[in-house]
C-alpha cells in the first residue's frame, strides 16, 4: 500500500513530467515561430533592416487577430473549455498542433489549442505565453454560464466586457495594418494580403 510519503513523491514526479512537457511545447512553439518567420521573410524578400521594422507589426497583428476572433470550444482533457485562437493561414506547407495550459491569476486557468498549417489557426503569442484579454473573458463567460443560478446581470456585464475587448482589438488591428502597409511595396503588400496580415 502507498503511504502519504509515496503519494507525495508520485505527485511531485507527475508535476515534474507536466513541467517538462510544457517546456517541450514552448520549445516547439519557438521552433515553429522561427520557421514561420523564415517563410514570411522568404516570401516578402525583405532586407534585414526592413524585416526589423516589419516583424513587430506582424507580431502585433497576429496577436490582435487572435483577440478579435477569440472563442471557446467546450471540452478538453482538463475538464474545462479550450480556447480557440482565430489566426491566419500558415506560410509553410506542413501542419501540426498542440494544446498549452496556464494560469491567468489565482483560481483561474486557461488552455489553448494551437493548430498550424493550411486551414488551421496560428498563434504568435508573446514569449510569456499569456492569453489575450478577450481569451480570458471568453473563458470567464463560458464558466459563468455553466454555473447554476448565475445572475443574468452578471452574464450581461461579462458579455459587454468581451464585446468591448474585441471591438478595441479590432480598432487596434486596423491601425496596425495601416502602419504595416506603409512599410511595404505593392508586391509585398499583395503577399501579406494573401497570408492574412493585411486586408
Amino acid at each position: 500500500m502507498f503511504g502519504p510519503a509515496d503519494m507525495q513523491q508520485r505527485m511531485q514526479e507527475m508535476q515534474s513530467r507536466i513541467f517538462g512537457m510544457q517546456s517541450q511545447f514552448q520549445d516547439m512553439q519557438r521552433t515553429i515561430q522561427e520557421s514561420n518567420d523564415g517563410a514570411i521573410r522568404e516570401t516578402l524578400r525583405v532586407t534585414d533592416p526592413q524585416w526589423a521594422r516589419i516583424k513587430p507589426r506582424i507580431d502585433r497583428i497576429e496577436r490582435l487577430k487572435i483577440e478579435v476572433n477569440a472563442s471557446v470550444e467546450p471540452g478538453s482533457y482538463s475538464g474545462g473549455p479550450t480556447v480557440v485562437s482565430g489566426g491566419g493561414d500558415f506560410a509553410g506547407g506542413w501542419s501540426g498542433g498542440f494544446t498549452t495550459f496556464g494560469s491567468s491569476g489565482p483560481g483561474q486557468s486557461w488552455s489553448r489549442t494551437e493548430t498550424f498549417g493550411p486551414g488551421g489557426s496560428r498563434s504568435t503569442r508573446s514569449s510569456d505565453g499569456e492569453p489575450t484579454q478577450a481569451e480570458v473573458l471568453c473563458e470567464e463567460l463560458y464558466s459563468l454560464i455553466q454555473t447554476p443560478g448565475a445572475a443574468p446581470a452578471q452574464v450581461a456585464q461579462k458579455v459587454a466586457a468581451l464585446r468591448q475587448a474585441k471591438q478595441r482589438a479590432a480598432s487596434q488591428l486596423q491601425r496596425e495594418r495601416t502602419q504595416l502597409r506603409a512599410l511595404v511595396n505593392p508586391q509585398q503588400e499583395a503577399a501579406l494580403i494573401a497570408m492574412g496580415y493585411l486586408d
